[in-house]
């Protein structure tokens, strides 16, 4: 069963309708590349990471990506040379550390993607960008889930979740939601919790790598807690997934027609939204005893 909820792919759309090339630009007709210039004023920098560490923008960033995943040895080669450079202050970027970081995890490098990633997390604190954050942090995590590590998942879980990211500076925080009508309203916080967003994300993420070690009382105690603080529906799906993964099918039964019965009532939500995730809460209690 698929994970049942939309966690950290994000950092994977990198790879999303790239021009396939690699770290460079078309020339018209297909004849070839043309070199992007270096910048020779960086010299702690290998020669070979400085045209990857000058990445700018969405399309060359994937099309340097999608080079590393077809060019095996030209991704170790970089990544051997990163890591060492990834651990100097401000010496390797953000777009060149997330790209190889996303290459040796698909090499299954695991430890250097790690040291790559938390470069990332690094620029994006003292940035104070949710967006990077959930990239960097949020694709390390995913890359621990998928390669089945969920020991080490539920450690980087709790570390996000006591992660400090307040910079302690003053400012005016303004934050957008939607009223009933579907407008777009602000209201004013004195606050600026870079993370708060996505809490709830990492919370369920904690679930379900807890759940994987077999640890289903202790995983049941984190999602009542979580449950406690916000009573979302996506919470309560979890519930289910969780009781089924432990194998109590009735008690997953009787959850998914919980989910089902509060997403219907729910007339704040769009109704498109609303009937499909209805329609998928049905279809997965349709299919428990599979």
């Amino acid at each position: 069963m698929a994970r049942p909820t939309a966690l950290f792919g994000v950092a994977f759309l990198l790879l999303a309708a790239a021009p396939l090339l690699p770290v460079a630009e078309a020339q018209p007709g297909g004849k070839g590349t043309k070199v992007a210039k270096v910048d020779k004023s960086k010299p702690a920098v290998p020669e070979d990471l400085r045209r990857l560490n000058d990445l700018t923008g969405t399309e060359p960033t994937q099309a340097a990506l999608k080079a590393l995943l077809d060019d095996k040895s030209l991704a170790k080669k970089l990544i051997a040379e990163a890591v060492p450079v990834a651990q100097q202050k401000e010496k390797l970027r953000y777009n060149a550390s997330l790209v190889l970081a996303l290459a040796a995890a698909d090499l299954k490098d695991l430890p250097s993607s790690e040291v790559l990633f938390r470069n990332c997390i690094a620029e994006a604190l003292a940035v104070q960008s949710e967006t990077k954050l959930l990239q960097s942090f949020g694709g390390m995590i995913d890359i621990y889930y998928d390669a089945k590590k969920f020991e080490d998942t539920a450690r980087l879980c709790k570390e996000f979740i006591d992660l400090k990211t307040d910079d302690g500076k003053e400012r005016t925080v303004l934050i957008a939601y939607t009223n009933r009508r579907g407008e777009t309203e602000f209201y004013e916080s004195d606050s600026f919790a870079l993370k708060d967003r996505l809490i709830p994300i990492v919370y369920r993420q904690y679930v379900q790598s807890i759940a994987k070690q077999g640890k289903y009382k202790e995983a049941h105690q984190v999602l009542e807690n979580l449950i406690k603080m916000q009573n979302d529906w996506q919470d309560r799906a979890l519930k289910g997934w969780l009781y089924r993964e432990a194998g109590d099918f009735p008690a997953a039964a009787k959850a998914y027609e919980e989910v089902i019965e509060k997403v219907r009532g729910d007339r704040q939500m769009p109704s498109e939204r609303r009937n499909l995730i209805a329609e998928r809460n049905e279809y997965l209690l349709s299919n428990i005893y599979v």
